[in-house]
């Protein structure tokens, strides 16, 4: 019930008088605003689905109960939710409508089983999904409550529980993932043989152990001999050999041979022969299980020397009392220093703002062959003075390199810049300049811009509708959209940056036409025979709807693909994991980095990746690659290949 004030009062103060005038009020009952009538386009969904409600019989503003204004609406309930809503018109509200409920159905997860939770290879095992009142689907794309199995390796299962298609309301919600269940192939179990010297002296002693063997240890020259250790003084040469026993499977180790007789001799190897005076090396033996003596009177397989004062090195292999002969002897070549550069300093001429370094030597290059190089410390290893004809004002190194790749003492050099009244732009006599290359050869277009002059940066633009990965980088990768493959050939420019704002100078550019070719059958629909994820309630105006995320449910023809995972070690979503790939079906994966760069590649994928990069200068070392948007071509061998992008968050 809403109140009005019709009436008004005031109070006169008159010779110390007070006179109350005349106050009425009135109250509405109503503002005689018909309630509306709600309807709903069904009244049962599953989580995260949207439903269309709409009011009728309202010549003013609807407002629901969820906080949402206007004749329809769209809402995507998380659970079962009541709505109702009211009709305002002036100010003046109507009574609340009817309410309406709409149902969202959530599946009970279903609890999984297996008959054998370790296999032999080949065998199966049974899973068994209980709980569930309508299908079973699991995550190797089966239905049915119970399926065989056959893993060729040790694999987890799960399922989730999806309500049947035959109810009154054609609704096929689905459950959460049950808790997996892990089948274990006792083939994935491989017992390695290993020997702690591959060749002795004739009655020698040495041992023997079997490593990666979860049950017992039987010996195959010797039936009545178990255990993962042995001890054995062989006179002649010999083959060994284990088997490992789990459960009822048999499982063979790799054959090693003891070679019995004198030490091999080892083979030495080293870089490069020729060096420069004070310059150490690193040489190497191999063919040794035992201890390498070096003529210098140095051990180990690998050492450091100075050529200078050993040119001539070599090697032999001993093994208890077993020595072998030397080895072949490496003999170095000693290319000597060349002369320090003779340089002074100098200074600008204006009306220019920069000088050439060179002019700061007093001298051509003194050895065969040589020449200068500018840097930034008095190291060879610092980095080089990148446009060494327009230095600026600063302290620079000059070094002389021979044919050979030595290098000569640095010689300092200071170089100072005075102010001139009229300068001139260094554009004007080092003018930008820029050259594109697009590369095709393998993974994404990657796209290659060589600046020099004056240009320092700038930037890619494309009559395309694709993605650049880092558009301001001089080397990037670009994957082209579905209307750039219809065009068939795509113009990518690289503009560089103006160098002096306002000034004269002017930035440069370069342009390609590159063809676009269609790929083969692609990025699998992820629209068609989809269900929709549970979500937390969520609502739109006027059908202006935001992305659903969806995956495939029942879909065995097309290769679901994530649009990411996070390898962070928490058991969830820590593999890049495909589904639906038929069985037999070989997979090359590829994996690049913003920059175009291959960071990872698999010839034959078990959908194991974790995140490590196996490839490039990031691979050298197994690491994680870093959160960030990556580009990835999978290739199936049955002709099947997807371009897309994935995301890595730890």
């Amino acid at each position: 019930m809403i109140k009005y004030l019709l009436g008004f009062f005031f109070l006169l103060i008159y010779h110390g008088h007070t006179v109350a005038a005349d106050v009425s009020l009135v109250t509405a009952d109503s503002c005689n605003i018909p309630a509306p009538t709600i309807r709903a386009e069904r009244d049962s969904t599953c989580s995260g689905q949207p439903v269309l409600l709409w009011a009728a019989g309202c010549d003013g503003t609807v407002k629901w109960s969820n906080g949402l204004v206007g004749d329809t609406i769209v809402s995507r309930p998380a659970n079962t939710r009541v709505y109702t809503a009211i009709c305002e018109k002036e100010n003046c509200p109507s009574p609340a409508s009817q309410s309406l409920t709409v149902v969202v159905p959530i599946p009970d997860i279903p609890i999984l089983s297996a008959s054998q939770r370790t296999v032999c290879a080949g065998d199966s095992a049974v899973l068994t999904a209980s709980g569930c009142p309508g299908a079973v689907v699991w995550s190797n794309g089966s239905t049915g409550r119970e399926i065989t199995v056959r893993p060729a390796q040790t694999t987890t299962y799960t399922a989730i529980c999806r309500t049947s298609e035959g109810q009154a309301d054609g609704l096929k919600c689905i459950s959460c993932f049950a808790e997996p269940v892990e089948v274990r192939v006792a083939d994935s179990v491989r017992p390695v043989l290993i020997s702690a010297q591959k060749s002795v002296c004739a009655d020698d002693t040495l041992s023997l152990r079997v490593v990666g063997c979860p049950g017992n240890v039987y010996w195959a020259d010797a039936t009545d001999l178990t255990g993962k250790l042995r001890v054995i003084k062989p006179l002649v040469t010999t083959t060994y050999s284990a088997i490992c026993k789990v459960g009822d499977c048999s499982f063979g180790t790799n054959l090693a041979t003891v070679q019995v007789g004198p030490a091999p001799v080892p083979v030495v190897t080293t870089v490069r022969t020729a060096v420069c005076a004070g310059e150490k090396v690193k040489v190497s033996a191999s063919g040794c299980d035992g201890i390498v003596t070096w003529s210098n009177g140095q051990t180990g397989t690998e050492i450091m020397i100075s050529p200078e004062a050993t040119p001539t090195v070599k090697a032999r292999c001993g093994q208890g009392d077993c020595q072998s002969g030397f080895s072949e002897a490496i003999v170095f070549t000693i290319n000597p220093t060349p002369p320090t550069p003779l340089v002074r300093n100098r200074k600008n001429e204006c009306p220019y703002i920069t000088l050439d370094l060179m002019l700061t030597l007093q001298q051509t290059p003194r050895t065969k062959g040589g020449r200068y190089e500018f840097r930034t410390a008095a190291a060879a290893s610092s980095p080089e003075v990148v446009h060494s004809g327009i230095a600026g004002a600063g302290t620079y190194h000059v070094f002389e390199k021979s044919a050979v790749g030595c290098y000569s003492e640095a010689a300092t050099v200071t170089i100072t810049i005075n102010e001139c009244l009229a300068p001139v732009p260094v554009c004007a006599y080092f003018p930008g300049s820029v050259q594109i290359k697009a590369d095709t050869s393998a993974g994404p277009l990657r796209l290659i811009a060589e600046i020099g002059g004056s240009a320092s940066s700038g930037e890619w633009i494309t009559s395309g509708s694709g993605t650049f990965s880092a558009a301001d980088s001089t080397h990037t990768a670009y994957l082209p959209s579905v209307s750039d493959f219809a065009k068939g050939i795509i113009t990518f420019t690289f503009m560089t940056d103006d160098p002096d704002g306002e000034g004269p100078c002017e930035s440069v550019s370069a342009s390609m036409k590159v063809p676009i070719h269609l790929p083969k059958p692609s990025v699998p629909d992820l629209l068609a025979d989809s269900a929709i994820i549970p979500a937390k309630d969520s609502t739109s105006v006027n059908n202006q709807m935001p992305p659903i995320g969806l995956i495939p449910v029942d879909n065995t023809k097309e290769v679901f693909i994530p649009e990411g995972f996070s390898p962070n070690g928490d058991g969830i979503n820590d593999r890049f994991v495909l589904g639906n790939v038929p069985d037999e079906t070989n997979v090359s994966f590829e994996v690049y980095n913003r920059w175009g760069q291959l960071v990872h590649q698999e010839k034959d994928y078990k959908n194991d990746w974790d995140g490590e990069a196996n490839r490039g200068a990031a691979g050298g070392g197994k690491k994680q690659l870093a959160d960030g948007t990556y580009f990835y071509v999978i290739r199936l061998s049955d002709g099947r290949e997807f371009i897309k992008f994935l995301t890595i968050t730890h």
